[in-house]
């Protein structure tokens, strides 16, 4: 038996569907606006594929293009905005900027204004340049630029404030934090404190002020179980952008608010100071965003320095995509054993835990560790620059016999305590070895650092050197002269003192007895440091109030002698101002 023939085959004609119209002129004009509002609205937002009301812009542009009705021949064009948008997700800023320039040129086609033009020569080059950019030798050493979300514009920005790669925006830590963890009922709201509330959306609406053109006041009225919260918002903008506005807090969705409590003069009651917020507008949605908060409301958020056109926004989605990219990739310098024995958390969830911790106990610990790995490091490398001068600069052995050190305290109406006694002792056995002495003193004001000092400056002078004390202040160099001067004439030593108001006599002739040698002992402010000042051969530094003076000020009393030893002092300890 044959086969059955088709209907078609048969002598019946198969019934033809109904063509898809094709856009009117005035339908394609519409079409096209919408699609370049859209795009603009993109490029303001630095190319982030921000998220309307319902669609990503990725998810819009593309559904918009999809339900366009283009004549066949534009076929080819209306595939290609199809996979541009398709793969615009995945795309870089730089390339996304790229495609936003090919989607206008798209356009001109399809308005049959020109035909589609190819890509710029620069734009071939930049995705090329994009395309070949070797891999970091360090993650970190990566331009902040390449940060999915950052962009050259945004990247320049963020050069402002210190940050150029991604070590760099790691390192940009919070200057605070604010706990949005915690949902606080309408009710229990206090003036004054951070809190998040979760409540339901039961009256919009806004207003022009009188005389302020482009401005005005978007009102909403929230309610949760409690009681009821009025909220405010200041927005500049035409009508147009004031309906937008209003669209976006539809009367029935649930909101979550996240801001610091006030006290609201208008409405006699608490208000929310211009809260971030979170609108859901069904209430399948509600329990996921409770669970799943976003990095700006709903918990501990982290507050960042800004500068000038830097959103704070901006800079935690940066971070927190640059943590979702690199975070495998750091690597640890403290040894585990160390952490296990400090209970510190590993490097990678210290960082994650301070940019964005899930409670206050990771926050806490993740700036414990990373404290302690700054004082770490410093402490390393301190020890490493001490065991280098060490090795390679030559040192001073001031060896004498104790006897002006012996006359000295004989002249003193009081006995040593037994930790200036200690204190002594090991310095006068650091002046006799053949290394450099590096060596800081910390006691109370009173405690006897002065004399200590003395006994250290006497055993440089017995053994034939010079000694040195500079202070931070005029009145405090002229207070060490006056005390020590009287000490030290009574054994014979003659000590000289230098400040920037001395006359040009006296300090010349002062000059002249340190060059000369005729002097054994110069005190003096940062005078002591200046060109012109000489010293004949000078074996030991004191520094008073150590603090107050710069690294390059201490070298330069340094360089006054052939590697003289340091005895630094100082009423407090070194007061090393950290970030965190």
């Amino acid at each position: 038996m044959p086969p059955r023939k088709p209907k078609s085959e048969a002598g019946f004609k198969p019934k033809k569907s109904k063509p898809t119209p094709v856009f009117d002129d005035q339908e394609r004009e519409q079409w096209s606006q919408l699609f370049e509002r859209a795009l603009k609205a993109e490029e303001k937002q630095n190319f982030r594929n921000v998220k309307g009301q319902q669609y990503f812009f990725a998810d819009f542009m593309l559904h918009h293009v999809e339900q366009s009705r283009f004549e066949p021949r534009h076929a080819p064009l209306v595939n290609r905005l199809k996979n541009m948008y398709t793969l615009y997700p995945l795309a870089a800023v730089a390339e996304r900027r790229e495609l936003i320039s090919e989607s206008r040129r798209h356009l001109h086609s399809l308005r049959g204004e020109v035909k589609a033009a190819r890509p710029s020569r620069e734009a071939e080059l930049m995705r090329e340049k994009i395309r070949r950019l070797p891999p970091a030798a360090d993650w970190r050493d990566v331009p902040v630029q390449f940060v999915k979300g950052v962009g050259p514009k945004l990247g320049e920005t963020f050069a402002k404030v210190g940050v150029g790669t991604v070590g760099d925006l790691l390192n940009y830590f919070p200057r605070r934090h604010l706990d949005y963890s915690r949902c606080t009922r309408i009710r229990d709201l206090r003036a004054g404190e951070a809190a998040t509330v979760w409540a339901t959306i039961t009256q919009v609406s806004s207003f022009q002020p009188p005389g302020k053109q482009n401005l005005f006041i978007l009102k909403l009225v929230v309610r949760d179980e409690s009681a009821r919260l009025n909220v405010s918002f200041f927005h500049r903008g035409s009508a147009y952008i004031r309906k937008m506005f209003e669209s976006r807090f539809p009367v029935g969705a649930q909101i979550l608010m996240s801001g610091t409590a006030k006290w609201d003069k208008f409405s006699m009651g608490l208000t929310l100071d211009s809260p971030d917020c979170e609108v859901i507008s069904d209430a399948e949605d509600a329990t996921e965003s409770l669970n799943q908060a976003s990095l700006h409301l709903g918990r501990i958020v982290p507050i960042y320095p800004l500068t000038e056109g830097l959103n704070i926004k901006w800079v935690r989605k940066a971070i927190h995509q640059a943590l979702a990219v690199y975070l495998d990739r750091i690597v640890d310098p403290l040894p585990s054993s160390l952490r296990q024995k400090m209970g510190l958390l590993d490097l990678a969830s210290s960082y994650r835990e301070y940019h964005f911790p899930a409670n206050q106990l990771q926050l806490d610990a993740a700036r414990t560790r990373l404290v302690f790995q700054e004082l770490f490091l410093t402490q390393l490398g301190l020890q490493y620059r001490r065991r280098q001068r060490e090795l390679h600069e030559p040192g001073l052995s001031l060896i004498s016999g104790g006897r002006l050190g012996e006359a000295f305290l004989k002249l003193l109406p009081f006995d040593l305590t037994r930790a200036q006694t200690r204190v002594v002792r090991e310095i006068l056995a650091d002046l006799r070895r053949p290394e450099p002495m590096s060596r800081l003193v910390q006691g109370d004001v009173g405690s006897g650092k002065t004399v200590v000092a003395v006994l250290a400056l006497l055993e440089a002078i017995e053994a034939g050197y010079q000694g040195a004390l500079m202070a931070p202040t005029e009145i405090l160099a002229e207070q060490h002269f006056q005390k020590i001067f009287q000490w030290l004439l009574a054994l014979g030593i003659q000590t000289e003192l230098l400040t920037g108001s001395q006359g040009t006599r006296e300090r010349k002739a002062a000059l002249a007895r340190l060059a000369s040698g005729e002097a054994a002992l110069g005190i003096g402010t940062h005078a002591l440091i200046q060109e012109g000042v000489s010293f004949a051969k000078l074996g030991l530094i004191v520094i008073d109030e150590q603090h107050r003076f710069g690294v390059k000020q201490r070298a330069l009393l340094r360089a006054k002698g052939q590697s003289p030893e340091v005895l630094t002092m100082t009423a407090t300890p070194i007061p090393r101002t950290l970030a965190l």
